[in-house]
C-alpha cells in the first residue's frame, strides 16, 4: 500500500492506520448477516482529532470536517458510491482536539466485493486524499453455523435505539485502531454465530471458545483465553472480554470458535490486534548485550553505511523489528546501530550470525542490480521487496509491449513464509506496473498474499492509457483487444 504510510499495522487487511500529511485515521470493518438472511457490512472510520484542520464557525465554536468515500465494487453489481461529510465535535479550544468516529451500515449480497475507502480533509483541501482498497468475501451459509466478523469494541451500554451503533439491544462504540497500549489493557469484542440451533437442534448447548495467539510464531498462550456457553438459537450474541496488561508487546490475533458439546470446531473468526506496552520490551531492545568486539560489524564504522544496512534488512525482518529499527535505531548511534545488526543475526543463526549477513548481503547486491530505479536502491522497491521478502519467484512473466497496456509483470509463488509474520501461504500471485514507460520503477498494483497491497481493479490500471474512466465492472475492462492480461494472469509461466 504506497499511498499512505502503515507503520503498526503493516500486515492488516482489515485494521488498517491511514496517513497522508498531517491527517490520520484508523479503519475497520466487519460483515453480520440478520434473521431474514440479508447481510450488511459496517466500517468503523476514527479519525485523530489532532491531525485534522478545524475551522472557526459562526457561534464562535471550531470544528472539523471530513470528506469521506465509501464505494463497493462487484463484477455482476455497480453499486453507487456513498459520499459525505463526517464533522467533529464542537470545541471552545483548539489545543486539545478530539478524536471522532464514523459509522455506516451497508446492505450488501453474498459474493466477493472491492472495497474502496477515499478519505480527506475537507478544510484542507491541499492535503492529498487517501484510499484503501481491500478484497472483502461475504458468505453465511443458511444451514450451517457461521461467524459474523469479530468487532473490537471500546464500550458499550445497553439502549432501544436502532442506530447504526446499536446491535443486540446495545449502544456498541467500535475501537477500529486495535491498538492495545498501558493505558488500554482490556480487550473487549463482540461477534455474532447463526444457525447454531440447525446444527444443534433448539436449544442445545454449545460454546464460544477464544483466545490469543502471537501472529508471528502461531504460538496459542492459554493464558489469555476464555469461553462461554449458550443455549443454540438462529442468532447468538457474544461479548467477550480479555486482560492484555500482561501480554507482551508484538503481533496477535484474537481467535473466536464455535464448539459442539464433545469439543469439536464448527466453525472460526479471527482479527488481528497490537500490544504496544513500554514495560515489556522485544529482544533486540537490550542491546547491550550484544558484544561486538571482533566481530564482522566491529569495523563497520560510517553511520550512512550502516544505516544503509539496517534499511535492507526491512523486507525479512518481523512487524517488531521493523518498528524497533525506525523508532530506536536509526538516529545515527554507530554502536547503538552495530549492536542492532549484529543482534538482529544473531537471532537468526546463534553460531554463525556472519555468514548469514554475508548470505543475505549478496541477494541485496543482486537486487539491486537488477531492480534498482535511479536513486532508488533495488531493495527499496517493490519487486526488490517482495524477491527478498519471500525469495525468487516460482514464475516470473515480463511483458514490455503488450496492446493497449503499459509494461507489466506477474509473479506467482507456490508457497511462501512471510518473515514479517511467520504465516505460511501457497499460490500467491503479484502484479507490478510500470505506468512511467521509461526506467526500471515497477510499482506493486495486486497481489492475493495476506498483507499485500489488493485493488481488484488492477487491470484497469495497466491498461490506463486506454481505459480512462472508471469501469464498476473490474474484472474486465473495456478496450482489451490484443491484451492478454486474464490469460496471464491465471496461467502464469
Amino acid at each position: 500500500m504506497k499511498k499512505f504510510l502503515l507503520p503498526l499495522l503493516v500486515f492488516f487487511t482489515c485494521l488498517t492506520e491511514l496517513k497522508a500529511g498531517e491527517i490520520s485515521a484508523f479503519y475497520s470493518y466487519a460483515s453480520f448477516n440478520t434473521p431474514a438472511g440479508k447481510p450488511f457490512l459496517e466500517t468503523y472510520i476514527t479519525i485523530a482529532g489532532n491531525s485534522v484542520q478545524f475551522i472557526k464557525q459562526k457561534n464562535g465554536k471550531f470544528q472539523g470536517k471530513v470528506e469521506i468515500s465509501i464505494a463497493l465494487f462487484r463484477q455482476d453489481t455497480a453499486y453507487v458510491p456513498k459520499k459525505y461529510f463526517l464533522l467533529s465535535p464542537e470545541i471552545s479550544d483548539t489545543a486539545n482536539r478530539p478524536s471522532f468516529i464514523d459509522v455506516q451500515r451497508l446492505p450488501v449480497d453474498k459474493g466477493t466485493y472491492a472495497i474502496e475507502i477515499s478519505l480527506g480533509d475537507a478544510f484542507s483541501p491541499s492535503k492529498k486524499k487517501l484510499t484503501l482498497t481491500e478484497k472483502i468475501e461475504i458468505d453465511f451459509p443458511e444451514n450451517t453455523c457461521s461467524l459474523s466478523d469479530i468487532q473490537l469494541i471500546e464500550s458499550r451500554k445497553k439502549s432501544v435505539d436502532q442506530g447504526v451503533l446499536n446491535k443486540s439491544g446495545f449502544e456498541i462504540i467500535p475501537y477500529p485502531a486495535g491498538i492495545y497500549s498501558d493505558e488500554n489493557s482490556t480487550l473487549n469484542f463482540y461477534a455474532e454465530a447463526y444457525s447454531a440451533s440447525k446444527v444443534f437442534g433448539e436449544n442445545e448447548k454449545f460454546a464460544f471458545f477464544y483466545f490469543i495467539e502471537n501472529l508471528e510464531t502461531q504460538e496459542r498462550s492459554e493464558s489469555f483465553a476464555g469461553f462461554q456457553k449458550q443455549n443454540a438459537a438462529l442468532a447468538n450474541v457474544i461479548f467477550g472480554q480479555l486482560d492484555v496488561s500482561k501480554l507482551k508487546s508484538g503481533n496477535y490475533l484474537l481467535n473466536l470458535e464455535v464448539r459442539d458439546k464433545l469439543n469439536a470446531k464448527i466453525c472460526s473468526k479471527k482479527i488481528p490486534f497490537i500490544r504496544k506496552t513500554s514495560s515489556l520490551k522485544s529482544p533486540l531492545s537490550e542491546l547491550s548485550a550484544f558484544a561486538i568486539a571482533n566481530t564482522f560489524i566491529d569495523t563497520v564504522v560510517n553511520p550512512v553505511t550502516l544505516e544503509e544496512y539496517i534499511r535492507c534488512l526491512w523486507p525479512i525482518s518481523s512487524t517488531s523489528e521493523r518498528e524497533y529499527a525506525t523508532n530506536q535505531v536509526l538516529n545515527q548511534d554507530v554502536k547503538q546501530m552495530q549492536k542492532y545488526i549484529y543482534g538482529f543475526w544473531k537471532l537468526k543463526n546463534q553460531n554463525d550470525p556472519e555468514g548469514e549477513w554475508k548470505k543475505y548481503k549478496r541477494n541485496v547486491d543482486q537486487v539491486n542490480q537488477i531492480f534498482s530505479a535511479g536513486k532508488i536502491k533495488g531493495y527499496a522497491t517493490d519487486r526488490g521487496r517482495v524477491y527478498l521478502q519471500y525469495g525468487t519467484p516460482d514464475a516470473r512473466q515480463e511483458f514490455m509491449s503488450e496492446a493497449n497496456s503499459y509494461p507489466y509483470e506477474i509473479w506467482q509463488y507456490y508457497r511462501i513464509n512471510d518473515p514479517a509474520t511467520g504465516q505460511l501461504q501457497t499460490n500467491k500471485r503479484f502484479i507490478f506496473c510500470n505506468n512511467e514507460l521509461a526506467g526500471n520503477n515497477y510499482q506493486l498494483i495486486h497481489s492475493e498474499a495476506r498483507g499485500e497491497k489488493f485493488d481488484a481493479r488492477w487491470r484497469l490500471k495497466i491498461m490506463k492509457r486506454t481505459v480512462q474512466s472508471m469501469n464498476l465492472d473490474y474484472e474486465k475492462p473495456g478496450g482489451t483487444y490484443g491484451n492478454g492480461i486474464d490469460d496471464n494472469f491465471s496461467t502464469p509461466k
